[in-house]
């Protein structure tokens, strides 16, 4: 059978914990302890790569998370980073795939979970100036596929707070180009076994 298709809403990289970890990883390439940037040093971050770097560190970490607190065994698959036009209303979502039978497991696990769907009941109220698209009908019969959605959206947010992670370990940082002469000093150092960290 097909996977199926859904998305991630963890954050985004637009002034968020994920923006500001990638932020401090250039800046501890490229500056020195008191953060200003090396006289000698030229770089051009790529940030496709590095955020495509960044959103698989996520899942892995989220899917450790997903087995350690739910006993929940899920691999995300075929990840790609879409990014909103603007970013007013909405900001950046992992767009992923999960098997059926993962899907299934996660689905009837959170049909069951009081929490959830306390969340899910305000996740679909419409009110004065929001109308929702979807009703908790719909979602608990899996409209458009969106049950999913609300429940890595409910678990992505839980992730974040409970401060289970290490997003900053995080260092996979891709650069167009790096110059500077300390860090070629540096890699010199270590090329020769003179540098112990």
């Amino acid at each position: 059978m097909q996977n199926i298709k859904t998305q991630i809403d963890f954050g985004g990289f637009y002034h968020s914990i994920h923006s500001d970890v990638i932020e401090r990883e250039i800046e501890a390439a490229t500056c020195d302890d008191d953060g200003i940037i090396f006289d000698d040093c030229e770089y051009e971050v790529d940030y496709n790569k590095t955020h495509h770097n960044y959103i698989e560190h996520y899942c892995w970490l989220f899917e450790d998370y997903l087995d350690f607190q739910y006993d929940l065994k899920i691999k995300f698959k075929n990840l790609n980073l879409w990014s909103p036009r603007e970013y007013n209303f909405e900001t950046d979502s992992i767009i992923c795939e999960i098997t059926p039978a993962e899907h299934d497991k996660l689905t009837n696990h959170f049909r069951k979970d009081d929490e959830f769907l306390d969340y899910l009941t305000e996740a679909t109220k419409s009110y004065d100036g929001y109308r929702s698209y979807y009703t908790i009908d719909d979602a608990l019969r899996d409209k458009n596929g969106m049950l999913d959605v609300y429940i890595l959206r409910y678990l992505a947010s839980k992730f974040e707070n409970e401060k289970y992670h290490s997003f900053y370990e995080f260092t996979d940082i891709e650069f167009k180009y790096l110059r500077n002469t300390w860090s070629e000093h540096l890699a010199e150092l270590e090329k020769q076994g003179d540098l112990f960290i």
